[in-house]
């Protein structure tokens, strides 16, 4: 996993070098996250909101497609059932560092109409921060010790951006992370990925 994830950031790192043109913003984006594909003392025990930030920049290869990357804080919240059982539900936060690299594919540009449409798909790793699990009596207890220090997923999304003044656009779009890989240790006696949807709200400059 590692060389794999090592691999495409190299191939995006040339990419970038290379780039026709460059645009860069910042980003926020609330999320909503679950646990999925769970197996072993645990089960999946619904969604939480969740929220990341940070910047994010396409590096364009042509005047319609670009390499979308971002460097952002990620919060990512669920619920699991230990033993399932809803009484002992335990509601977690995992935090990470993410260096995603999609492929963006946008609409042509026009003088209009200020709206510009895009989707892109891509890859996601992602570098553990720390953690944090609640219990229905509200005490909270970190479980960084516990995680995985990596996590790969899955991205695929849309939206629009629109023009303001020049370079100046506003982005407002969707994206599903997909969660590939298993965020705990295997000491832990259960394994789990963590997917989720987010409304991202951005402005490049």
């Amino acid at each position: 996993m590692k060389k794999t994830i090592l691999f495409v950031l190299f191939i995006a790192a040339t990419q970038c070098i290379f780039a026709q043109k460059v645009d860069l913003g910042f980003k926020i984006h609330p999320l909503v996250g679950w646990f999925n594909g769970t197996e072993g003392n645990a089960t999946a025990g619904g969604p939480r909101i969740g929220y990341s930030y940070g910047v994010m920049g396409d590096f364009y290869i042509s005047d319609n497609y670009a390499f979308a990357t971002e460097l952002a804080i990620t919060n990512i919240t669920g619920k699991l059932d230990y033993l399932g059982s809803k009484e002992n539900q335990l509601k977690m936060r995992l935090s990470y560092v993410d260096l995603p690299i999609s492929l963006k594919l946008k609409t042509n540009k026009s003088s209009s109409n200020p709206f510009r449409y895009y989707g892109q798909f891509g890859f996601m790793p992602s570098f553990k921060i720390g953690g944090k699990i609640k219990n229905d009596a509200g005490d909270q207890t970190s479980i960084s010790s516990d995680l995985q220090p990596v996590k790969a997923s899955l991205l695929i999304g849309g939206g629009t951006e629109y023009t303001l003044q020049d370079n100046t656009r506003l982005l407002l779009g969707i994206t599903y992370n997909s969660g590939l890989s298993n965020v705990f240790k295997k000491s832990e006696g259960f394994s789990s990925k963590v997917s989720y949807i987010a409304l991202n709200v951005g402005v490049f400059f």
